[in-house]
């Protein structure tokens, strides 16, 4: 099982590496304190609607999200905006909306971490964090970074 595991964390996709950066960077920002409560409550309406479990109140509130984060999402060198029918988007299963969700959450915490005048401390602590996760070379936590 350790070798599974070993496997796992060395050949991560890159969708995978984006979500552990941004639970990463989740991290980093509860543990600065410098913006936890911001980001809690920008964030708010995403948790309640992952616990929700209603299909339609959960694409409702990343719509919400997307709209209002658009230029930012669309300017992402690691989020990509892919634009699908609306059948086909009411076909998702709940948890690949569940999924985005998350990645949304993780996006907003990166981007007010950005933007943040503790942005350097939060960036250590970042980097500090993704050090010690295997799959993570220096060129990628230096792409991640920036």
């Amino acid at each position: 099982m350790a070798v599974v595991e070993e496997y796992q964390n060395i050949y991560m996709t890159k969708e995978d590496k984006v979500f552990e950066y941004f639970k990463s960077v989740i991290q980093a920002v509860k543990k600065t304190r410098c913006i936890k409560i911001k980001c809690e409550k920008i964030t708010e309406e995403l948790q309640q609607a992952i616990a929700s479990e209603n299909q339609e109140h959960m694409r409702s509130v990343l719509q919400k999200y997307m709209h209002k984060y658009i230029k930012e999402l669309e300017l992402s060198p690691y989020i990509k905006i892919v634009y699908i029918h609306k059948e086909d988007y009411e076909r998702l299963a709940m948890e690949d909306i569940k999924t985005q969700l998350w990645f949304m959450i993780g996006f907003v915490y990166d981007y007010e971490a950005k933007r943040s005048v503790a942005k350097e401390i939060i960036k250590k602590c970042l980097e500090k964090t993704l050090n010690q996760k295997e799959g993570f070379g220096k060129e990628e936590i230096a792409f991640f970074l920036r």
